[in-house]
């Protein structure tokens, strides 16, 4: 794997506090880099486990005026703040800001203002790469760096046996396509995204969240094209070979949700094989 690239794991508020704090104990003995904290609508909030994660690791632990102490002032469409400033200084007042797009004025608009991008589950590694060209060329037309941070959600498989991790990673993509391509449906530049999958159409995608949807499980709708687009998923050396072609794309670092009942064990084996790697 490159260098600079990173792997670390994503947790989310439906996950307890106590549980998320051992899932990031064991996340930070298995040698990966971070710990990402997704909050949902409708889904318990984050921050007491963020904050119990930082209180119980060590390596792993928005608003730039206000970090800085400003007095901020803005009317916006959607955000408006009027004579608002934290009541207290900020520990870290360079804290860099990630922005999540997907659309091309939002990933345009990521390269001229935001530190780094995130990019959302259900998006194939050709998107990744259509997504870090239209950040990088908007950050240099408006003559700055390119963010260097490109942090990308991608669910993961990983067992000793490649079917069994198959198997995991179908029934994971299984219970998120139907609401990705719902979303899809109302929301243009999220089917774009999808439909950057090598081998799918849209047709494929209408038959398999329609399938999904009457009950039927991930393993018995999706094949191996949206497994190879959408996961990584096999053994600890497929997987890391399979994270390669994300960073290739550009991704400087990617935020694993493990799928399957042993999140621990998966993380262990898959943080032994990193290990061995970086050591090449």
């Amino acid at each position: 794997m490159p260098t600079a690239a990173k792997l670390s794991v994503r947790l989310h508020g439906g996950i307890d506090a106590r549980r998320s704090v051992a899932l990031a104990e064991c996340a930070e003995a298995s040698g990966f880099a971070s710990i990402w904290l997704a909050e949902n609508p409708f889904g318990r909030g984050v921050l007491p486990a963020a904050a119990a994660c930082a209180a119980a690791t060590r390596r792993i632990a928005i608003v730039r005026a206000m970090l800085a102490g400003e007095e901020v002032n803005h009317a916006g469409r959607v955000f408006s703040a009027l004579n608002v400033a934290l009541d207290y200084k900020a520990l870290r007042p360079d804290l860099p800001l990630l922005m999540a797009a997907r659309g091309e004025q939002a990933l345009a608009l990521c390269g001229r203002i935001a530190d780094g991008l995130m990019i959302s589950n259900m998006c194939p590694a050709p998107f990744t790469a259509h997504a870090v060209e239209l950040v990088r060329n908007a950050a240099r037309a408006a003559g700055r760096e390119p963010p260097a941070d490109v942090v990308q959600y991608v669910p993961c498989a990983v067992r000793p046996d490649r079917g069994e991790a198959l198997r995991l990673a179908s029934d994971a993509l299984g219970e998120m396509l139907p609401s990705f391509w719902s979303l899809g449906e109302r929301v243009p530049a999220a089917k774009a995204a999808m439909l950057r999958a090598a081998d799918l159409t849209e047709s494929d995608f209408v038959k398999a969240a329609a399938r999904l949807r009457a009950g039927e499980k991930g393993a018995d709708v999706l094949d191996h094209r949206f497994i190879s687009a959408f996961a990584i998923a096999g053994t600890a050396a497929d997987c890391l070979a399979q994270a390669r072609a994300y960073f290739d794309a550009g991704a400087s670092e990617l935020a694993l949700s493990f799928a399957g009942p042993q999140p621990e064990a998966d993380m262990r084996y898959l943080g032994q094989a990193l290990a061995t790697a970086c050591r090449r």
